[in-house]
């Protein structure tokens, strides 16, 4: 007997909502189609017989039991765009080979359905949680967070909880998140457009320049932002080019600093530490408007350094103006806390292997709570395709997933 009866049928229903961050309507704050997949999601949970309850549109939750804690699962159904070089259609839930490809396959539509699923199957057999259980659903994680700062603010926050959102066994420590835009001058009157990337968390795989009247085009090979060195950038190539073309220092220092090999030791920004590793840089998007090239970065920094020590770098090493469009702090759970106790034991209860925290440089609705971690989707051996192309879920896994998160709800609920 299934255990999760029609989990995949509604897994690509979900998936086929096109849920990148669109132009804000009444009620629906960052488009139409966010909206779309929270009241898809809303809708499912109160047919199971939770409540759900919509959040003026910016995030949603779906809620069972009467406990005075509340155990919170936090994932996002918003998409980063899809890009370009897939092999099947992004949007088209496609089945080969036991995957399912499409964007938001494993960030993070898959990881939401398995709680909500592992949650049911838990209320099928007629458990009793000590604590209430909370699966919330944000809209904006991919641009800057809004949805739960508005949650937060108008709801309950979960007194511990995880976030099925980065790597399996356990997440106990995510670096923290500095998105910047330098705006540097240039007085080139040849240069009439420059530019690349769609989303400063994504490395571009998408840039061209037209110089005298020449256009050039360069291509890369995206990844999430987090990781660039899992891809290719494609403003990298672009401005290594263009600094050949042109004596203008505002160029050739976007490339040296910013691009060239070993830029960070460049800039004096080639930090590390024991608990969470090495600060990167990826140059996620160029704009070129009003004579300005305006650089946007996401910066990735370890757990004991603090913002304004990395910002104070930053700003002593380039000569722009920098402005900070989006922060989030670093994140750090003991590994003796019972919350990683806890999943670890359900983790290896499934999978018969030890499980063990990471570090990550990417970052999760974790660090909205205080005792909080990430927990999944992604296992040891598997291949991520997160913000890439041919993003997918391994079937075998959705399932795999389901199950780790139904005994880890059973224990701490």
């Amino acid at each position: 007997m299934d255990k999760y009866p029609v989990m995949v049928e509604n897994l690509v229903k979900l998936l086929q909502i096109e849920s990148v961050m669109g132009e804000p309507e009444p009620g629906m704050p960052f488009g139409r189609e966010t909206y779309m997949a929270l009241k898809f999601m809303l809708e499912l949970g109160q047919s199971f017989g939770f409540v759900a309850k919509d959040v003026d549109g910016y995030a949603g939750h779906i809620e069972w039991g009467i406990g005075e804690q509340v155990f919170g699962v936090l994932v996002h159904l918003d998409v980063v765009p899809a890009g370009e070089n897939w092999s099947y259609p992004p949007f088209g839930t496609v089945i080969d080979g036991g995957r399912i490809y499409a964007r938001g396959a494993m960030d993070d539509k898959s990881p939401a359905i398995a709680a909500l699923y592992a949650a049911k199957r838990l209320k099928e057999e007629g458990f009793s949680p000590g604590r209430k259980f909370r699966l919330i659903m944000g809209l904006n994680e991919e641009n800057g967070w809004r949805c739960m700062e508005y949650y937060s603010r108008h709801e309950r926050m979960p007194d511990l909880g995880f976030s099925p959102d980065a790597n399996f066994p356990v997440i106990n420590r995510e670096k923290g998140v500095l998105f910047v835009k330098c705006f540097f001058e240039v007085s080139d009157k040849n240069l009439t457009e420059c530019g690349g990337g769609t989303r400063v968390n994504m490395v571009p795989d998408r840039a061209h320049f037209v110089y005298g009247g020449i256009r050039r085009d360069f291509k890369g090979i995206s990844a999430h932002g987090s990781q660039p060195h899992k891809g290719e950038n494609a403003i990298h190539k672009m401005m290594a080019h263009l600094k050949d073309l042109t004596a203008n220092g505002a160029i050739h220092v976007i490339y040296e600093l910013l691009c060239s090999e070993g830029f960070l030791g460049k800039l004096g920004m080639d930090l590390s530490d024991e608990v969470s590793g090495q600060l990167t840089i990826n140059l996620g998007r160029l704009d070129f408007e009003g004579g300005k090239l305006i650089a946007s970065l996401d910066i990735r920094y370890p757990v004991t350094f603090k913002k304004e020590e990395v910002l104070g770098m930053l700003e002593k090493a380039l000569p722009a103006s920098i402005e900070v469009i989006n922060f989030h702090r670093p994140l750090y759970v003991p590994e003796d806390d019972e919350l990683i106790k806890k999943l670890l034991a359900a983790y290896k209860k499934v999978t018969g292997k030890e499980g063990y925290c990471v570090g990550i440089g990417g970052a999760t609705y974790a660090r909205t709570m205080e005792r909080c971690v990430a927990f999944g989707p992604i296992f040891p051996d598997e291949e991520s395709r997160i913000h890439t192309a041919d993003e997918y879920i391994d079937i075998r896994n959705l399932y795999l997933m389901t199950d780790i998160y139904y005994e880890a709800l059973k224990s701490l609920l």
